[in-house]
């Protein structure tokens, strides 16, 4: 009679053991199924981050080429400002204004053509004509 009760208590013992087993074999799948979520997720996080700091290099770069046109644009409207406040004293002493004193104004925009070309390639990546 005890020798039935031991083994009936070894076979539910031995029942108990083969359910935790199985059991324990069940959440190491599921730990390895989010242990490879979680790397998965951390090479997207690290993918975002590297564009991110991409992203943030462009606009960088484009502020950089912004503060490039605007330069540009500054230096043009000075240089035709000086040209045409030289002019405006020739008139006013009564003098006349001849095609070589035009001629600077004609490269000054000549230039700021070529500068604002440049800037918009720039810009756009792209050539200009």
């Amino acid at each position: 009679m005890v020798r039935h009760k031991r083994h009936k208590e070894h076979d539910e013992f031995r029942k108990l053991a083969a359910l935790a087993t199985k059991h324990h074999k069940t959440e190491l799948v599921k730990i390895n199924e989010l242990d490879n979520q979680l790397k998965i997720i951390m090479a997207s996080v690290a993918e975002l981050t590297k564009q991110a700091t991409d992203l943030k290099q462009d606009i960088s770069d484009l502020q950089t080429s912004v503060d490039n046109v605007q330069s540009a644009i500054g230096t043009a409207i000075a240089d035709f400002e000086k040209q045409i406040a030289d002019l405006k004293a020739i008139i006013a002493a009564g003098g006349t204004i001849t095609p070589e004193q035009l001629q600077p104004i004609a490269d000054a925009l000549g230039e700021a053509k070529t500068a604002l070309a440049a800037a918009k390639t720039d810009l756009e990546g792209t050539p200009t004509t």
